[in-house]
């Protein structure tokens, strides 16, 4: 694709084994490749293939991805893949983790997380959440803040501003505990549960397990996780 095809032209041989065509036109025109368009910032990739590397090192870590992108736009400037090949003993980028692997997203998951509450859940930013000293423990699985927020007892709008752990996975758990496929399938309709489409081959697939489709992967600590 990136090729392109060659074109044909009768030609005449001449002295000194030079060749001139005897048509001015090409019997078949040539054609060029596509082109690659990347947003690939080739600097701030060695920097970031560099400072993964170190890091891995010092880590002594086996897998490892870094991806820097600008916020303003969105575009990608720079993105690291590097695994330890124990057969050969050092690291290789032969496999695009950032691309084709599934992690869980951490905090940033809080956002779905608060626009779910609030849309369907039933939830108010003004509502009233007690995080207490930063820890609880909810159906048997512990959850737990960097650190206490405000007096202990905050609105749902903190939650979100501070990240709260606690907080949000009491909100999440008071408006869905007895309806969580309302939950899931809010997630669904916000399109978090299918590939972004990206223009990059073998973007992994997100699960986002339902309580219903998935009952027996289902337990009641799945919402506090979630």
């Amino acid at each position: 694709m990136l090729t392109g095809k060659d074109g044909k032209q009768i030609m005449r041989r001449i002295n000194r084994g030079a060749w001139v065509p005897i048509h001015s036109e090409n019997e078949i025109e040539p054609r060029d490749g596509l082109d690659i368009v990347t947003t690939i910032d080739v600097n701030i990739q060695d920097v970031a293939e560099s400072a993964l590397l170190g890091q891995m090192i010092h880590h002594k870590a086996l897998m490892g991805c870094a991806i820097l992108m600008e916020v303003e736009t969105g575009r990608i400037e720079a993105i690291a893949n590097l695994k330890y090949e124990p057969k050969d003993g050092y690291y290789k980028e032969i496999y695009n983790m950032a691309i084709a692997e599934k992690f869980e997203p951490g905090s940033t998951f809080k956002l779905p997380n608060i626009i779910a509450a609030l849309e369907v859940g039933g939830t108010r930013l003004t509502d009233s959440v007690i995080t207490g000293e930063g820890f609880a423990v909810i159906h048997g699985l512990q959850v737990q803040d960097v650190h206490k927020i405000g007096s202990g007892r905050v609105t749902v709008k903190d939650v979100f501003e501070h990240s709260s752990n606690v907080g949000m996975a009491k909100v999440i758990n008071k408006a869905f505990e007895d309806r969580p496929e309302k939950y899931v399938d809010f997630l669904y309709s916000m399109s978090l549960g299918k590939p972004l489409g990206i223009e990059i081959k073998g973007e992994g697939k997100p699960l986002i397990k339902h309580p219903v489709k998935n009952k027996k992967d289902w337990w009641r600590t799945s919402l506090t996780a979630m």
